[in-house]
């Protein structure tokens, strides 16, 4: 991953009675791949993710929100390749374990990781809400309760696609 076009989690929250920011972007390439939703191959090193048609993972590192925090907001800002004004419908939860490992590319690596109790659908589907090549915009809301199951983990990750049925 270009390490300027990289995904970014951005994380606003309150704890001990102050306003705080965190911002984590993906820095190694087995933090982001994606799955194929047929064969469930796994792809590391794809250029681009393919958001809506392939079932995309993401992993961050260093998430240190402080238990008893507040998520008040929490999205990831994506920087898309390409202008697209394609309706996509994605299902997003996080991986609810502690420490997410790297993707690795055995099979179904990430539509096999165990999901949390909390989903957020995103659905693009306004004209004013399509993709401008080379801009980075806070595009995906993941929802302050997938991330709320998450924020006590220091290592956490997400799902996102066009899923089968045994994937939502």
């Amino acid at each position: 991953n270009n390490a300027s076009n990289a995904p970014m989690l951005h994380v606003e929250y309150t704890y001990g009675g102050e306003d705080r920011v965190l911002e984590r972007s993906i820095t190694y390439n087995r933090n982001d791949a994606e799955e194929d939703p047929t064969t469930g191959e796994v792809d590391r090193y794809s250029n681009d993710l393919e958001l809506g048609t392939k079932i995309v993972g993401l992993r961050f590192t260093s998430v240190t929100i402080p238990p008893g925090s507040t998520i008040t907001s929490a999205y990831i800002k994506f920087v898309a390749d390409e202008s697209s004004e394609a309706v996509t419908n994605l299902t997003i939860w996080g991986h609810d374990i502690d420490n997410s490992s790297e993707f690795s590319s055995t099979d179904n690596n990430i539509s096999n990781r165990t999901k949390t109790t909390a989903s957020v659908p995103w659905n693009m589907t306004l004209p004013e809400h399509a993709w401008v090549a080379n801009t980075l915009e806070p595009r995906i809301d993941i929802g302050k309760s997938v991330i709320s199951e998450l924020f006590k983990d220091r290592s956490i990750s997400w799902g996102f696609g066009t899923y089968t049925a045994s994937s939502s």
